[in-house]
């Protein structure tokens, strides 16, 4: 078993209350105020170049944050999102329009950035090189950049936050679409 493997047979042994319907979707099936709301998108991103992907928000009950997150911190906190402090190891765009970061206060529990609900797509760029996550909403094209604390040896990958019954994700790896989204 590798190390993605471990870890996602980990994740799944903490994180109970997240239903993974397919490879691709994830929904909450509790109300998660402040517990176990995390599940992270497997592979972890390669730290050489930059890559894409996307959230279709399938169903938006009460919150849901799309974005990275640093692997072994969320495993460190048992999935649990720690965000009232930096260092809660996630970097997010929430559907209320917050952004929430790992690494920079002031862009930390900030309505700073866009709204987003049922139906919409947030897609997704790492850029390791540069240090920032970039996001963008399919429908306005309203976007929005966090600067993100990388060091060597990091595991990053894209992750989801769920905190009410039935929020529902879905992940987008179709490279053709992908390739079209501009940031």
């Amino acid at each position: 078993m590798n190390n993605n493997e471990e870890e996602a047979n980990n994740q799944d042994q903490l994180r109970n209350k997240i239903k993974i319907f397919s490879p691709t979707i994830a929904q909450q099936t509790a109300n998660e105020s402040s517990g176990q709301r995390f599940a992270i998108v497997q592979p972890n991103f390669d730290l050489s170049y930059k890559q894409k992907w996307g959230f279709k928000i399938n169903k938006l009950v009460g919150w849901i944050g799309v974005g990275i997150c640093h692997v072994n911190v969320l495993a460190g906190f048992q999935y649990n999102f720690k965000y009232t402090d930096v260092g809660h190891g996630s970097y997010l765009v929430s559907g209320n329009g917050y952004t929430w970061s790992h690494y920079k206060s002031e862009n930390n529990s900030a309505s700073k950035s866009f709204s987003f609900a049922t139906g919409d797509i947030i897609y997704g760029e790492f850029d390791p090189i540069n240090k920032v996550v970039k996001f963008v909403k399919n429908k306005t094209l309203e976007n929005y950049t966090l600067e993100i604390d990388l060091k060597l040896g990091d595991e990053i990958a894209p992750c989801v936050n769920l905190c009410s019954i039935n929020d529902e994700v879905e992940i987008i790896q179709n490279s053709s679409e992908l390739d079209l989204i501009q940031f």
